[in-house]
């Protein structure tokens, strides 16, 4: 009964693999299982694991999913990246072009959401491709403008504010020289790795570093004195974690009427 499974794989999707054959070919079933759990794409009819909007679905949900998807889709790059945002492991189950591949590496790498899963994401690239990329390389590249332990590199203090639109960030170097840079809304510049990328540019444009430089490192200051380095791994958090104290309790703090 339809009813009955639906019921069941909604609680949990793996559920799935005692279904009757002809519900495990039915997509909606097999939508509710795989957003419930990913893996439940191992039981879903072949037609539906080579269904590009259900595995999706599934490596979004759990990113081992990517090992039971057909059709190719493991040479799709949208649902690799897909997969590695949810676990850098899940690279091991992409085609093997797109692990051979430096450039997709690279941009996998940057799609994972901390330090372990960018280095597991690695460690399942080709063996050939990691010996042309030494880690450290791949750590500069997958990075972007922040610098990694060890560089030489200028070292900013940055002070976020909101701002009509995204944010302001007010900039002191170590020199003493200061500027103050609009940098964009959540969308447009979402994290740390997008920061320093902006300022690194703005930086150029008022030749306060020349055009060899390609990395900063970048300290928050969190007010009342408090200074928060922030290190390579952390390029993918949100700006919004980086806002002073003050700012984010006052934006919690319940409106008076």
């Amino acid at each position: 009964d339809k009813g009955i499974v639906l019921a069941a794989v909604t609680q949990e999707g793996t559920a799935l693999q005692h279904a009757d054959a002809h519900l495990r070919h039915d997509r909606e079933v097999v939508s509710v299982a795989v957003n419930n759990n990913g893996i439940a794409l191992g039981y879903a009819s072949a037609s539906l694991k080579a269904d590009k909007e259900i595995v999706l679905a599934a490596v979004r949900n759990h990113g081992f999913a990517l090992q039971r998807a057909g059709g190719n889709l493991q040479f799709d790059k949208e649902v690799v990246l897909e997969a590695v945002r949810t676990s850098g492991k899940a690279f091991r189950f992409a085609g093997h072009s797109l692990k051979n591949d430096k450039d997709f590496l690279l941009e996998a790498a940057r799609s994972c959401r901390d330090d372990n899963e960018a280095c597991a994401c690695y460690a399942e690239a080709d063996p050939s491709l990691k010996k042309s990329i030494p880690r450290r390389a791949f750590l500069e590249a997958s990075y972007s403008a922040l610098a990694i332990e060890g560089q030489r590199a200028p070292i900013l203090s940055v002070a976020l504010e909101r701002a009509e639109g995204g944010f302001c960030a007010s900039v002191s170097m170590l020199s003493g020289a200061t500027f103050e840079c609009f940098v964009g809304d959540c969308r447009s510049v979402p994290t740390v790795r997008d920061l320093a990328s902006v300022l690194l540019a703005e930086l150029r444009s008022q030749s306060k570093v020349d055009e060899t430089q390609q990395h900063l490192f970048i300290v928050f200051d969190m007010g009342d004195g408090d200074q928060l380095p922030v290190t390579v791994w952390d390029g993918p958090r949100a700006l919004t974690d980086f806002l002073p104290y003050s700012l984010r309790q006052s934006e919690a703090d319940p409106p008076n009427f």
